[in-house]
């Protein structure tokens, strides 16, 4: 199996998914598990890709950045012990945006942190995960490891038409990842169904039993301010989904959940950990000028926000938290688009726009709910459309088993993205 995924990257290298693949290596691992049982390892020959800000012992570990060129990794990242322990096999290393930081870039193979879109190459990948989602969504891997600070996980695996999932934040970073904003970090999964995420998070979580398919009895859904964010397209097919599920017996209810601008906000004040957490291991302002300019940008407003301005974001913050997760009481998701318009141009846009692209994602991360996007058809010119699900806290079980359940009515079927055309 692991030779067939080899040769599969090599006929969509132009895909530009991995920033370095390790042959060897894989075929080793492939060689020394198939002289074990199966039993007990319930990820057994799984061909896994981790995002370039993770650690794989002996790989190049460069987080997307010149700033960290050269660099290989001593060690496994906590995460790629897990994997390895469960029977996984490694098959490279997926590109990143610099330092994980979903700025824009160059699409293609010699891009520095994305990927070519594996549906419709006129649009982007999005990111920062963007390597692992086209990996994903164009069958280069059977799972792929993300990290998620401000949507990176969700919004790219809406993009490419996969299942993102990240867990509710329970605690810091595993040791091994570089990190962006220490406090919002979170690893998370990308694969074409939610059974595969699933899969994987029991991992972490052996707590929680495989996800049977169900639909839920109450649900919170978007309040009207957040909904004249969408595009008609999106909002049109979300409205599909709350009409059907009104006609099965749902109880849908409008909660209010702040202004997206006032979150939006908060969540870049946040970029004062990562110019502390830079600044710590002696990359900025050292090597300022090896920046690209989005990531540079970023850690230079945040080296530049006043200590107490950050402080009171963090209040705030806090408080939202706290007051999103009464709202989510009594609830068992929340259900809204992952992202208000389709996938990005690969051309590029504004700032304002791209950030605009991840309204929806980046407050769960400021909340640290557990979240997941899975695909929900398809926008008029074939570019995917995701739908999010989010729990309340100590929700997950149900998280998961919802999704499974609005998977199986809207996901479309499984299709080879691969070559490039749109599905029909």
């Amino acid at each position: 199996m692991v030779r067939a995924y080899l040769a599969r990257a090599d006929r969509l290298a132009h895909l530009g998914a991995w920033s370095y693949l390790d042959r060897a290596g894989a075929l080793a691992a492939a060689r020394a598990l198939e002289a074990r049982p199966a039993a007990g390892l319930p990820l057994y020959g799984l061909p896994v890709a981790i995002k370039d800000v993770v650690a794989v012992r002996g790989l190049p570990w460069e987080a997307g950045s010149a700033v960290l060129a050269g660099q290989r990794a001593r060690e496994d990242a906590t995460v790629v012990r897990r994997l390895r322990a469960a029977g996984a096999v490694v098959l490279g290393k997926a590109r990143t945006h610099e330092f994980a930081i979903g700025e824009p870039v160059p699409p293609g193979p010699g891009g520095p942190g994305t990927g070519v879109h594996p549906w419709t190459p006129a649009y982007a990948p999005g990111g920062s995960s963007s390597g692992s989602a086209v990996a994903a969504a164009a069958g280069l891997c059977a799972l792929a490891l993300g990290t998620d600070t401000g949507g990176s996980v969700r919004a790219p695996a809406a993009a490419c038409g996969v299942v993102g999932y990240v867990p509710r934040r329970l605690g810091g970073m595993p040791a091994g990842v570089v990190p962006l904003v220490p406090s919002m970090d979170r690893l998370g999964w990308l694969a074409r169904t939610v059974a595969d995420v699933a899969l994987a998070e029991r991992l972490e979580r052996p707590d929680l039993p495989p996800p049977r398919p169900r639909l839920p009895r109450r649900a919170a859904v978007l309040p009207d301010d957040w909904r004249s964010l969408c595009d008609q397209e999106v909002l049109e097919r979300y409205e599909v989904v709350e009409r059907d599920l009104r006609a099965e017996g749902v109880e849908l209810v409008a909660v209010p959940l702040g202004s997206p601008a006032e979150l939006g906000e908060i969540w870049r004040a946040h970029a004062w950990e990562t110019a502390r957490a830079h600044r710590r291991r002696g990359w900025w302002p050292a090597h300022a000028a090896a920046y690209g300019p989005g990531a540079g940008a970023f850690v230079r407003a945040g080296d530049a926000l006043p200590d107490a301005a950050y402080r009171a974001a963090r209040r705030r913050r806090e408080q939202w938290a706290a007051a999103v997760e009464r709202q989510l009481a009594g609830f068992d998701v929340l259900l809204a688009p992952t992202t208000p318009f389709p996938a990005l141009p690969a051309s590029g846009a504004p700032n304002e726009r791209v950030f605009a692209w991840y309204a929806f994602v980046l407050p769960w991360n400021l909340s640290g709910h557990a979240a997941l996007s899975l695909p929900c058809g398809y926008a008029a010119d074939g570019v995917p459309l995701g739908l999010q699900v989010v729990a309340p806290s100590g929700r997950e079980g149900m998280l998961l088993a919802v999704a499974r359940g609005l998977e199986r009515r809207y996901a479309p079927p499984v299709r080879d993205a691969a070559e490039g055309s749109a599905p029909a």
